[in-house]
């Protein structure tokens, strides 16, 4: 967010490694959404790897690597390594904030059904009120 931020007021890119949790779950629509607000866009983007360190008992790290601007050419770069370990890289229209190539959309938590159904508590569980005894 600073990067997108420091580039609305001074004509820059920026790129960042950081934890792929960014790019998972709850994080994406707290994130990203308020970086494409700013006209912004991911540029290129690496998927998900490990990232090992020189630490004695090394601490294995999932990471991505991402990188954003406000002046797009028309091809973004989406690289991945292969289940070989190869490194490829595939030339895209647009990269989205779960870096897949594919339009900027976003998921939302839901608490409510749109259909006016009861939401499923406890992680699937129906529950009824704590009334049911067995």
């Amino acid at each position: 967010m600073k990067a997108a931020d420091y580039d609305t007021q001074t004509p820059s890119a920026a790129a960042f490694v950081a934890t792929n949790s960014i790019c998972q779950g709850q994080q994406v629509p707290i994130l990203w959404p308020l970086i494409f607000v700013t006209g912004h866009e991911i540029a290129f983007a690496h998927t998900s790897f490990k990232w090992a360190n020189l630490a004695s008992h090394n601490a294995g790290v999932t990471v991505v690597i991402v990188g954003i601007s406000d002046h797009m050419g028309k091809v973004r770069r989406l690289f991945a390594v292969e289940e070989t370990g190869e490194t490829v890289v595939k030339e895209v229209e647009n990269i989205n904030a779960y870096l897949v190539a594919g339009a900027n959309v976003v998921i939302e938590k839901c608490l409510l059904p749109d259909d006016g159904r009861f939401p499923v508590e406890a992680g699937g569980k129906p529950v009824e009120g704590g009334n049911l005894l067995i």
